[in-house]
């Protein structure tokens, strides 16, 4: 399993091939081995078995999630902040450049952020995302 680490959470299963340094047997080898599990497989349906047959077990499957994706990211230059939207959690998050902290968050939308600006003249910011609706707003 490969940990995603966005999320925690294990997105797909990977299986370990076992390297195998023997040569392939050769076709006199291969025919020995045929009749021999014939004969076995002779044998064995001439003995009735009670022993249930095991079979391989069947895990669970991750369940499927949104994977956050980060479409938009913009600096503003005026107050050193950063903004940065996208999908997963649908919301556009302000940073202050200097400590990183969040200093605010508009969430709750409902679909993906994939697009924004900020302007040079005026202390606003725009975005639009996927449910075709775009909305401004003063950064104060």
């Amino acid at each position: 399993m490969i940990d995603w680490e966005g999320t925690g959470q294990q997105l797909c299963d990977i299986e370990e091939e076992e390297d195998s340094d023997e040569n392939p047997p050769t076709e006199s080898e291969a025919e020995e081995n045929k009749t021999n599990q014939s004969e076995a497989g002779q044998e064995s349906t001439s003995q009735a078995s009670t022993q249930p047959t095991k079979a391989p077990r069947v895990g669970k499957k991750p369940t499927k999630s949104i994977a956050p994706f980060l479409y938009v990211s913009m600096f503003n230059a005026k107050q050193d902040l950063l903004l940065a939207g996208g999908a997963g959690k649908n919301e556009m998050r302000i940073f202050d450049w200097e400590s990183g902290n969040i200093v605010a968050r508009i969430s709750h939308l409902p679909k993906s952020i994939l697009c924004g600006a900020v302007s040079h003249s005026d202390d606003m910011f725009m975005f639009g995302s996927a449910d075709s609706k775009a909305r401004i707003f003063n950064i104060n």
